[in-house]
């Protein structure tokens, strides 16, 4: 399981941590804090279970790898992590979504199918939990025919190239 925040981690991070803790499910966890050094001192002081090994990290330049080993992802709505997510067919539970532009991103990404909104800690780790005991699905095919390759779509790099041709 994967949480994270994006640049300084959420104030629910914590919480989600040690909730997920307390499951009695058996997984890994991997808390990606970004640039917030006083909440990754707090986690890795943590003793965790053995039934879920923890992995703590700070700011990660490589978070298309944690995302290809994750299993779900705990995060919020921003726009360049849930693409990557998406594109990784990567089960998303959103928590901390704040006013404005998250707000919008979930409303999108729910009505979509594209993860589930949680609204407390214990919300996101039960919902993790049914995520990995097949219980919530995605239904990927439909996700891609709908919105990553939807029918009558364009490419970019085509458009570009006919409205300005290389000399």
């Amino acid at each position: 399981v994967l949480v994270g925040g994006a640049g300084r981690a959420r104030l629910s991070t914590k919480e989600i941590f040690l909730q997920l803790l307390r499951s009695p499910k058996s997984f890994q966890v991997a808390v990606i804090c970004g640039s917030n050094a006083q909440l990754q001192a707090e986690l890795s002081a943590i003793s965790a279970p053995s039934p879920h090994p923890v992995k703590i990290l700070g700011y990660v330049d490589n978070m298309e790898l944690w995302m290809t080993a994750a299993s779900a992802l705990v995060y919020k709505t921003g726009g360049p992590s849930m693409a990557e997510a998406v594109v990784k067919r990567l089960p998303i539970v959103f928590v901390d979504v704040h006013p404005g532009h998250e707000q919008k991103n979930l409303e999108y990404l729910t009505s979509h199918g594209l993860g589930q909104y949680a609204r407390i800690p214990r919300e996101a780790v039960f919902m993790v939990e049914q995520v990995l005991e097949g219980k919530i699905k995605t239904n990927w095919d439909r996700i891609e025919k709908s919105i990553i390759n939807p029918q009558g779509r364009e490419d970019l790099v085509a458009l570009i190239d006919r409205l300005a041709p290389a000399p």
